[in-house]
């Protein structure tokens, strides 16, 4: 008896381990049936873009979250939960195949609602072509024949050309099988020596776009070279350091001429040297490389030796403070480790040439038509802006977990004098006492621009109010640390109105922390703010007489509550305060000395925490409040979707610095999701500002 009541024991344990198992990764594996209210979601596109696969899908409903699946040998296994309609997978491997599926769940994640294709979505992926310089053949006939390569294992490609200044890419040939290719072309559309032409490769199956196009230098027949008149920029060396020096006013002709520029160009290189943008020799071996087509190792030096930007590491996961290694050297590229190659990484931490998601970099490739022309429109935005002010407004995504940019102490800590009732007397500090460089540091230095960052960790754009707790009445709340009941954000702006700040642009975001509780919902008339617990105290406003007090947890005092509390208790109300503030609509803003500053809003990405329905209407409303109270000088930037979803472990693993457990919820970009995501989103809206 004693023997079956131990087997049976030993039986309701082992079943209870398994219940227990399978309660845990019940999240990971579609379950085989359940209900469905909505049709199953279906991939639209599939594609692969820069180091990923990217799918998109319509639709199914603003309270639908979608859950993304890949096949493993034993089923299949969630990436991701996301309210956005497109995905990018960027776990992937050269020459591997995989398959993916997609099914619906309710907006609380707690059941499906939708089937799913059980079969799936299959595609292989392969690493981006690298092209080889284009080489041109005359012909007595008056052709020429365009001759490039590539590095790839694809069974097949599609090809296609552009000419300089265009952005659409003409078809070439398709589904074509080789790594190398002849091109003479017999139409007019594709036969013009005069301009600088660049060729593009990727690999397909005739269905899907299986790489991300690789893309050869630009290039033009020499014999057109020596007598062009008016020559745009290409990429030779000379051609490089005029743009360079262009930007910085040493030359002051338009970029797109060159005047003189072919006659002469040793003075071209004579002058470089001179102003110190060349470190590595003499001025007549610098003057010997006027024609050479310049590495990427060469720009990024040039640019950090003309720009004098400081040395700083890449950081390929996780926070830089504790990351700080740079580049080691492995065969024809590096990686992000070591201290060895610093010019090419501080253009890097700008924004060029970022590591891959391999976390390599490859210094000693040509610099391609598309890099080329980045790097021509960060020139034109230099002489647009350099000299100019900048000024950031933000919660903590604003402020910046980047790299450090001191190891001493910041801002004075000034968090115990929050009980000031004058809290605008106090400009809002950056109270860590290691100064993180957030996107007001990383643009304002990429742009040679004097900036001033206002945001600050945890600011929130509705007021911000937490539950007594100290025995008084339900009705009776006391206010959060940051900034007693007034929008932290708003109270940026009053700041830096106060102090006479002046402005040329203004970098604003927020919202963040308004998102961060399930049970807190966007409405016209019901407060959206973190820490609200389903407390409406402006629902109930009207039926407070002006005498009502609130509890202050500095010292347990009674103080009135203020009368324009009302204004700012919502999420609406407080960035519209916030917007009227910037733009001098406000009577607070008549003393005011940026209200005519164009406004750069920015959209967070979709991060691991807090409700996703919430993250996806905030975000949406804040765009539409930025616009419509923008007074037409307001633009957008939505990082959410940029393909930036740091709910996915690949994203949280190499862009995200939220390392502390306490905080690792995908908030945070490092210094690479900063260069790789925010910054040419922001920087093409300044290049749109007129």
């Amino acid at each position: 008896m004693q023997n079956c009541i131990s087997v049976m024991k030993r039986f309701v344990s082992v079943l209870l381990i398994m219940i227990a198992l399978i309660t845990l990764f019940a999240g990971s594996f579609v379950p085989a049936a359940t209900a469905a209210n909505v049709a199953d979601p279906q991939f639209k596109t599939i594609e692969a873009i820069d180091g990923g696969i990217k799918f998109t899908w319509d639709s199914r409903g603003s309270d639908v979250l979608y859950r993304v699946y890949w096949k493993a040998s034993n089923g299949w296994r969630r990436m991701t939960t996301t309210s956005n309609t497109s995905f990018v997978e960027r776990d992937v491997h050269a020459g591997k195949g995989y398959t993916y599926t997609i099914r619906c769940v309710n907006k609380n994640e707690s059941s499906f609602i939708s089937g799913f294709n059980s079969s799936g979505w299959y595609i292989k992926y392969y690493d981006t072509p690298v092209v080889s310089q284009v080489k041109s053949t005359y012909h007595n006939d008056g052709t020429y024949t365009y001759r490039f390569s590539w590095t790839n294992t694809a069974s097949m490609y599609n090809i296609e050309m552009r000419y300089a200044g265009e952005t659409t890419w003409r078809p070439v040939a398709a589904n074509y099988r080789g790594t190398s290719y002849e091109h003479t072309p017999v139409s007019n559309e594709l036969d013009d020596v005069t301009r600088l032409r660049t060729y593009r490769v990727y690999a397909t199956d005739g269905k899907y776009k299986l790489s991300e196009a690789g893309v050869s230098p630009y290039h033009m027949p020499k014999e057109y070279l020596a007598t062009l008149e008016n020559r745009p920029m290409i990429s030779d060396a000379a051609g490089w350091y005029y743009a360079l020096m262009w930007s910085m006013d040493l030359y002051d002709n338009d970029l797109s001429e060159c005047p003189g520029y072919d006659r002469n160009d040793a003075d071209v290189m004579r002058k470089a040297y001179d102003h110190g943008f060349y470190n590595a020799g003499t001025r007549d071996r610098l003057i010997s490389l006027r024609k050479s087509p310049p590495t990427r190792q060469f720009i990024a030096n040039s640019l950090k030796l003309a720009y004098q930007y400081p040395t700083k590491p890449i950081s390929s996961k996780h926070n830089a403070s504790i990351n700080t290694s740079m580049l080691t050297r492995l065969g024809d590229y590096y990686y992000a480790k070591d201290t060895t190659n610093r010019s090419i990484n501080t253009a890097a931490h700008y924004g060029w040439f970022l590591p891959d998601y391999y976390g390599k970099l490859y210094p000693n490739r040509l610099v391609t038509a598309d890099e080329m022309d980045y790097l021509i429109e960060c020139l034109t935005l230099y002489k647009k802006w350099h000299g100019k002010t900048l000024i950031a407004f933000g919660d903590s995504i604003m402020h910046g977990s980047g790299d450090p940019i001191n190891s001493g102490q910041g801002y004075k800590d000034t968090l115990a004098d929050n009980k000031r009732n004058d809290f605008t007397a106090k400009r809002f500090p950056r109270y860590d006492y290691t100064r993180f460089e957030g996107l007001c540091d990383m643009i304002g230095t990429k742009f040679g621009m004097k900036h001033w960052d206002y945001s600050y960790p945890g600011a929130t754009i509705a007021a911000e109010l937490v539950p007594n707790t100290s025995g008084v009445s339900s009705a009776e709340w006391q206010f959060a640390y940051d900034a007693p009941y007034k929008s932290h954000v708003a109270n940026q702006v009053r700041a830096a109105i106060k102090e006479g700040q002046k402005a040329d642009l203004i970098l604003f975001n927020g919202g963040t922390n308004d998102t961060g509780l399930p049970h807190v919902s966007y409405s016209t008339n019901k407060t959206g703010r973190v820490y609200d617990y389903d407390y409406c105290p402006s629902n109930e406003y009207s039926g407070w007489s002006g005498k009502t007090a609130y509890h202050n947890q500095y010292g347990h005092q009674k103080i009135l509550l203020p009368t324009y509390y009302e204004t700012e208790s919502s999420f609406q109300s407080g960035f519209i305060k916030a917007m009227q503030l910037m733009t001098g609509a406000d009577s607070e803003a008549t003393k005011s000395r940026f209200y005519n500053a164009p406004i750069i809003h920015i959209r967070s990405q979709e991060m691991n925490w807090g409700s996703l329905i919430n993250q996806k209407i905030y975000g949406q409303k804040g765009i539409e409040l930025a616009q419509k109270y923008g007074c037409g000088k307001t633009y957008s930037v939505d990082m959410y979707q940029s393909g930036f979803d740091a709910n996915y472990s690949f994203c949280y693993n190499y862009y995200i610095s939220d390392i502390n457990a306490e905080f690792s919820r995908g908030i945070h970009p490092n210094s690479r999701g900063y260069a790789k995501f925010f910054l040419p989103q922001i920087e093409e809206q300044m290049l749109n500002i007129e």
